[in-house]
């Protein structure tokens, strides 16, 4: 009998636990790491395209929203985000020589407070949502990888793989192939 009455209360002991670990409604599991350095987990509410940021609620319920500017990085679920002049940026692959991420929020004329006191406009960054940006291994910026002059931008990033700036200055690639060629170049000797 007492078995039973132990093994019952750790069945809603559990329970309890788990119903207590799960995301809020509209919410995932995350992270943010602000200024500080400090990672602080919780659950995450995305709002790259609507308001250029994010709802953060820690796991004891405190509900806060930031905007790209109050981050340096963001992890929802298994996605990695960072942040880079008010917009956030998606982390699609990671290399020894070259990192790709990809354009999710815009936040040009987004109006920045000081508190209650608005003290100017975003400039946002240069592209469109979706578009690539590259950072060298080492670097502090990303730089753009413009649609309209991708075979030079490549060729100039990967000038230190001849075959592969060969390869794109002889043919233009497709602009969805970015991430492949810089894996590519991760891998060249």
């Amino acid at each position: 009998m007492k078995q039973r009455i132990g093994f019952f209360l750790s069945i809603a002991l559990l329970t309890a636990y788990v119903a207590g670990a799960q995301a809020p409604s509209g919410y995932t599991a995350g992270y943010i790491i602000g200024p500080d350095q400090v990672k602080i987990e919780g659950f995450v509410k995305e709002k790259f395209k609507s308001k250029a940021g994010i709802e953060f609620q820690t796991v004891a319920g405190k509900k806060s929203t930031y905007a790209a500017s109050d981050l340096q990085e963001v992890g929802i679920a298994a996605d990695r985000y960072i942040t880079y002049k008010d917009d956030f940026f998606k982390q699609l692959l990671s290399g020894t020589r070259i990192t790709v991420f990809q354009k999710v929020s815009d936040a040009s004329g987004k109006v920045i407070y000081n508190g209650s006191q608005a003290v100017g406009v975003s400039a946002g960054t240069d592209g469109a949502l979706a578009d690539y940006f590259f950072r060298k291994s080492g670097g502090a910026g990303l730089t753009w990888v413009s649609k309209k002059n991708l075979s030079q931008t490549l060729a100039v990033f990967f000038a230190d793989c001849s075959t592969l700036a060969e390869q794109v200055k002889k043919d233009t690639p497709a602009y969805g192939t970015v991430p492949e060629l810089a894996a590519q170049y991760n891998q060249c000797p």
